[in-house]
């Protein structure tokens, strides 16, 4: 009697380097958490040479980055789309990236891509290898269109949904859409300060210079900011991993910051008393915590209560250690919703600052998967939440003190439109917009020639 062998699958081929961008894809989608949160410790224990680890990362992050674009491609070539398996889907938008946007050699590509999939699902690789060879057809012509000058072309070949290209040119031109678009696809420069804590902005130049570390410096983004920090910019973006640079942020000599949240602080400080209260609404895990006390220790501001308030305890605990260990305090850090009352006393902060939840579209280089997470009503749900927090923080303002509020995107709704329905509410009836600058404008934008994220503030100071 003939003995039956069972059919075995061919071990996979693929690169180690692939399958690292694989988990990385993976865990973003399952955690919801940003690439930039976990990939290092992946990235580490994958344990990849430097050019393998640096085009794992590559991979994770142009799959998730075009992850609405890629989706349309994969969807265009099958009957039934939503039958393809989630980690099946990741290993093709990981393919199709390769293909389409760093130009691998055809059949390299789809072989690579096939091995992809072969390494989670053995028996999809027919798909596989269909789907890939079919993008490789639709390559040549990708986009449809010019993306330098048309919107629709811009939104399919960076990865934007159409709706959200639409808003984009609504609030800030086709011009200065296409512009963001396609900055979304750049590394975003490392921008970071002295902790004037426990060192010096010349201290910190010249541990630098010592190290071969390039560097320039800069002022604050808002015109007229009278003695602002210098902010720091590497020239370098690799020199982060230089064991120089890594000793500062582990020793918390320096604050990495983009320029724009630096440039929003450093106004903010500018109409602190000599002794002062503050409360910081959406502290997360105390970046703007270190600048805001940072900037004081610069100015001889002496922070008699610095308090700060997040929804999530895990990051105010982290919060609390980390400004412990750059030299500053935390008088109280509390764990709340700040659209209910909060728990502080009324009229008794010389400055409430909200770093408010938003979109993020400022942010895309950072963060690239944003675009694909967005839904259309999203910055309506937003506007309204800013608008309780709003609420909520104006009883807690001392009169003729202030109140700041701030986000990381660019549209109108989340922006200036939030302010301007907070100020004519009851609460918000009490305060009267502090223009910024010479030219006196209500609010700060940063400018698009600047290089730096796109932030919104908003200074509002209550009547006396």
């Amino acid at each position: 009697m003939a003995t039956k062998h069972r059919r075995t699958s061919a071990p996979s081929t693929a690169t180690p380097a692939r399958k690292t961008a694989l988990e990385l894809v993976r865990r973003s989608r399952e955690s919801h958490q940003f690439l930039s949160a976990f990939a290092p410790r992946v990235l580490e224990s994958a344990q990849l040479e430097g050019a393998d680890k640096a085009f794992a990362r590559l991979l994770a992050q142009g799959a998730l980055s075009l992850q609405v674009t890629l989706d349309a491609l994969i969807n265009e070539v099958l009957r039934t789309p939503r039958d393809i398996q989630d980690d099946v889907r990741d290993a093709l938008r990981i393919s199709a990236y390769e293909i389409i946007y760093l130009h691998k050699e055809d059949h390299a590509a789809v072989d690579q891509g096939v091995e992809l999939v072969r390494s989670i699902v053995p028996r999809a690789t027919g798909v596989a290898n269909y789907v890939l060879h079919r993008i490789v057809e639709a390559k040549d012509h990708f986009p449809e269109g010019d993306p330098e000058t048309s919107l629709e072309a811009a939104a399919r070949f960076y990865g934007f949904p159409d709706w959200l290209a639409t808003a984009m040119k609504k609030d800030i031109g086709t011009r200065n859409a296409i512009a963001l678009m396609a900055r979304s696809l750049e590394p975003a420069p490392v921008y970071f300060s002295a902790n004037e804590l426990s060192t010096s902005h010349d201290g910190i130049a010249r541990l630098l210079e010592a190290s071969g570390i390039e560097f320039s410096t800069h002022r604050s983004l808002m015109a007229g900011t009278s003695g602002a920090d210098p902010i720091f910019e590497l020239t370098h973006r690799g020199d982060v991993g230089t064991e120089a640079f890594s000793s500062l942020l582990q020793h918390e000599q320096i604050i990495v910051s983009d320029a724009s949240a630096q440039s929003i602080v450093m106004r903010a400080v500018e109409v602190l008393p000599k002794d002062a209260l503050l409360l910081e609404i959406g502290a997360g895990r105390g970046v703007k915590s270190l600048l805001f006390q940072s900037a004081c220790a610069r100015r001889n501001i002496h922070l008699t209560e610095y308090d700060v308030l997040d929804l999530s305890a895990k990051k105010l605990s982290a919060l609390e250690e980390r400004v412990a260990k750059a030299g500053g305090s935390i008088a109280s850090a509390l764990a709340h919703d700040a659209t209910k009352p909060l728990p502080v006393a009324d009229e008794a902060f010389d400055l409430i600052f909200i770093d408010a939840p938003c979109t993020g579209l400022g942010t895309l280089r950072r963060h690239p998967e944003i675009k694909a997470r967005l839904h259309k009503e999203d910055a309506k749900k937003l506007s309204a939440t800013s608008q309780a927090m709003l609420a909520q923080a104006a009883h807690k303002v001392k009169p003729g003190s202030y109140l700041m509020f701030a986000t990381c995107t660019i549209l109108k709704e989340e922006n200036e439109k939030t302010v301007k329905r907070f100020l004519a509410s009851p609460a918000g009836s009490a305060f009267e917009i502090v223009p910024f600058g010479a030219q006196g404008t209500p609010f700060f934008k940063t400018p698009f020639d600047t290089g730096a994220d796109l932030h919104f503030a908003a200074l509002l100071q209550k009547k006396r």
